[in-house]
């Protein structure tokens, strides 16, 4: 941006010099999405009173006071951040009591300095936000969001958000991405501008899909253990910022956001049946990505009992296979996208839980050694999803009973899509779920209360009836004798594949 007037109306950012890199890369993001902000490498003249128009920035124009702290700021003695800060300090004792303006930010994992607010508070007495870490990308978009609350609406507009997700990274595109839908829901204005978003999201991401530039189907050499891990990698990088929508979009969205789901997810299966030949490992490796935006978009209809937004995610979207239209559920399953190669999925799932390297564990698993897990692919998806799900979860336990949930739903759909649709797949693919997952062996849950997932599930179906969320969102035809009967089956193989594996 061009150079500000400090009394013009701003984000003010306050940073040492060591940490130059970091916050440049958070103020495009800022200018990216129409925020103004005052930066002094930015916003000083040479032979300015560099002192009298940082005050002037602070007192006069700032409606927002970014401080960026780190271990290089909290360890120097004497910056010129900490003159800024007591400025911003002096300000914020003139305003009214719950005024939100000081924004902490943490760049790593130091200590806030103890400044005294006054009224009996500090620095810490703040809600600060971490931009580092694993949850980074999704704190971004909270801090950005809450810059955008202090300016008021009328800051961005879809325009202005759209612009700051294409000028961002890809990791950094999901937060805002799903920070702008969550707007919409609650906007019906922004409804038709934010689908946009949303929409020209899934292209970029189908056109990537499509193509064989970047996802070739065949090479000088076969696929290996690690080269099918390195591409389940590229398609987790693709569509961040689809998984980021899609849970916000379970959770929160309504009867416009699900007829765009189903449209999105459509689209999307189609890119995993558009075959030019080439390695069987690398062609049902393309149904990766979708299966991650279907346990993305439940994960979050699951955590707030969405039922529309569960149907438009599992059972609405079709994949067209051999010339039939096949539920999601029943098309894509968490043992289709590593199908020519379990080995690959146990060495992504034993990277996420013991740490180590890929190179190290695809030696072991292409010599027969290292744990072998009952279902790879969940038991590796239950650690990649966590921070995604963080949200709508208090703690560890719960956020298990949400993905185990999750994953029993979708074996639900499954069946009595199979169990309505008998000639559209063969009895072989009717006699077994491909959903039963980790919480069928992870059970401590259920033991301590004397109980299972399906049965817990054919509970609430009996008590609920029609009323049962997912039966009122339109799932199981509205029937909910049709869910009654997907439990009851599921309790079934729930029971064999304990005895099995035990």
């Amino acid at each position: 941006m061009g150079m500000a007037d400090p009394k013009v109306q701003h984000a003010f950012v306050s940073y040492v010099r060591e940490d130059a890199d970091a916050v440049s890369r958070l103020v495009s993001i800022l200018q990216a999405a129409s925020i103004p902000v005052w930066k002094d490498t930015e916003n000083l003249w040479p032979g300015e009173d560099w002192q009298q128009k940082i005050r002037e920035a602070i007192e006069d124009g700032s409606l927002a006071f970014i401080a960026c702290f780190s271990t290089n700021s909290v360890q120097k003695p004497k910056t010129y951040m900490n003159a800024e800060l007591r400025l911003a300090v002096d300000q914020i004792r003139l305003m009214a009591p719950g005024q939100v303006w000081l924004l902490p930010a943490r760049l790593d994992d130091c200590e806030l300095p103890d400044f005294d607010l006054g009224n009996n508070r500090t620095l810490n007495s703040l809600q600060r936000i971490d931009l580092f870490g694993p949850n980074r990308e999704d704190n971004l978009g909270r801090l950005i969001s809450a810059v955008m609350k202090i300016f008021g609406t009328s800051t961005t507009t879809p325009a202005s958000t759209a612009a700051a997700i294409a000028d961002s990274a890809n990791s950094e595109r999901g937060p805002l991405l799903a920070e702008a839908l969550k707007a919409g829901i609650s906007n019906p204005g922004m409804q038709m501008e934010l689908e946009d978003l949303f929409l020209n999201e899934v292209r970029t991401a189908a056109q990537e899909l499509r193509g064989d530039a970047r996802f070739p189907a065949s090479g000088a050499s076969g696929p290996t253990i690690t080269t099918l891990v390195e591409r389940a990698h590229e398609y987790e990088a693709l569509v961040e910022p689809l998984t980021h929508a899609a849970i916000t979009l379970g959770a929160w969205g309504g009867e416009p956001d699900a007829t765009m789901v189903t449209r999105a997810m459509k689209s999307l299966a189609a890119t995993t049946q558009d075959l030019r030949g080439g390695s069987t490992a690398y062609l049902t490796l393309r149904t990766y990505p979708l299966l991650l935006l279907l346990y993305a978009g439940a994960l979050g209809a699951v955590a707030r009992s969405n039922g529309r937004m569960l149907a438009a995610f599992a059972t609405d979207p079709t994949v067209a296979i051999n010339g039939r239209g096949l539920a999601l559920p029943v098309a894509i399953t968490p043992w289709r996208p590593f199908a020519d190669s379990e080995a690959a999925a146990s060495v992504l799932a034993r990277v996420a839980l013991e740490g180590g390297t890929v190179e190290q564990y695809a030696t072991d698993a292409a010599q027969g050694r290292g744990p072998r897990y009952y279902t790879p692919l969940s038991e590796y998806l239950f650690v990649r999803l966590r921070p995604l799900a963080q949200p709508f979860v208090l703690d560890e336990s719960e956020y298990e009973q949400l993905f185990h949930r999750t994953e029993a739903l979708i074996a639900l759909a499954e069946l009595d899509w199979m169990a309505s649709n008998t000639d559209a797949v063969n009895a072989h693919r009717r006699s077994w779920s491909r959903w039963m997952g980790r919480g069928i062996h992870h059970t401590d849950y259920y033991l301590a209360n004397n109980s299972t997932l399906g049965n817990d599930l054919l509970g609430e179906i009996r008590s609920k009836q029609k009323a049962w969320w997912p039966v009122a969102g339109g799932m199981f035809g509205g029937d909910w004798t049709r869910a009654e009967a997907a439990a009851t089956e599921y309790i079934t193989y729930e029971a064999e594949e304990r005895k099995r594996r035990w």
